[in-house]
């Protein structure tokens, strides 16, 4: 349903056909009766809001709802990489855990995912994300930024409106010239040149990192994952990391360890009474 900001409406796509986008951004909030809305997105999503919603949330658990995760997915051939943003609101019942998605589609046909040019995207987003509605993503802010939103998107003020529709039409545009600028570092003509299909490849179901570690490590870490998994070029091998997996598989959740991994020289998965921990040494 589209919303009305005095001159602009939300969602708001943009038209990513003609100029070849390589990073499709998106941003998604919980808007009306705590409804999950894409307020920034693609034109090819327009069609299909409803089903992108659904598989950007479809299986994700309440805890992961309190931490920030990463989530990846295919979508209209494309790869869909969302990092979960969480927040103390509650919905109109009460519950705690309406939770921010941003994030991007990849066209694992146009580009190489082992570029540093995607996790410096993130970067850029988060950055403007921090500047136009004053936070500090993705460590703090979330409520602050989420409560901005909603409040304008049914405010009878038409200044508080215009205001929000002006801050959501900057962003987007920083974004676009962004990617438009990024894609002259992803396109490769030798991209894909390795054919690494011999060895099975799987997308990880957990990231346990440095609690020291910043955004752009943890995104870096994440596509290179993503990129080993991917065995080719083309269509059918992005497709392959995807299959056959347990829906729940694909929202990776990223736990911090203090002082752990810093000196940690092996890492064993065991089984025990048929249970597996893992053991780090």
């Amino acid at each position: 349903m589209a919303i009305s900001l005095d001159n602009l409406t939300i969602p708001i796509y943009y038209d990513d056909s003609p100029s070849g986008l390589p990073l499709m951004p998106f941003l998604v909030v919980p808007l009306h009766s705590s409804q999950d809305t894409m307020i920034l997105g693609p034109q090819v999503v327009a069609g299909a809001h409803d089903r992108f919603i659904d598989q950007l949330y479809k299986e994700v658990s309440c805890d992961t709802t309190r931490v920030l995760a990463i989530r990846s997915f295919l979508f209209e051939s494309m790869i869909c990489v969302g990092i979960l943003l969480p927040t103390q609101l509650r919905d109109e019942g009460g519950r705690v855990g309406l939770t921010i998605a941003i994030g991007v589609f990849l066209n694992g046909k146009t580009f190489k995912l082992r570029s540093s040019a995607v996790s410096g995207f993130f970067r850029i987003y988060l950055q403007l994300l921090n500047r136009t509605f004053g936070v500090s993503l993705p460590d703090s802010g979330a409520n602050h930024m989420l409560q901005i939103i909603r409040a304008a998107h049914i405010s009878e003020d038409a200044e508080q409106r215009s205001l929000l529709g002006i801050k959501l039409r900057t962003l987007l545009d920083g974004l676009l010239l962004s990617s438009d600028s990024a894609g002259d570092l992803l396109r490769s003509r030798w991209r894909w040149a390795r054919l690494r299909w011999k060895r099975k490849r799987r997308l990880p179901k957990l990231i346990i990192y440095e609690a020291d570690s910043d955004y752009v490590d943890l995104l870096s870490l994440f596509l290179n994952e993503l990129d080993g998994a991917i065995t080719r070029k083309g269509k059918t091998a992005v497709q392959q990391p995807f299959d056959n997996l347990n829906q729940d598989m694909t929202c990776i959740r990223l736990v911090p360890l203090d002082r752990c991994l810093s000196q940690a020289a092996a890492i064993k998965l065991r089984k025990r009474n048929r249970k597996r921990y893992l053991t780090i040494y």
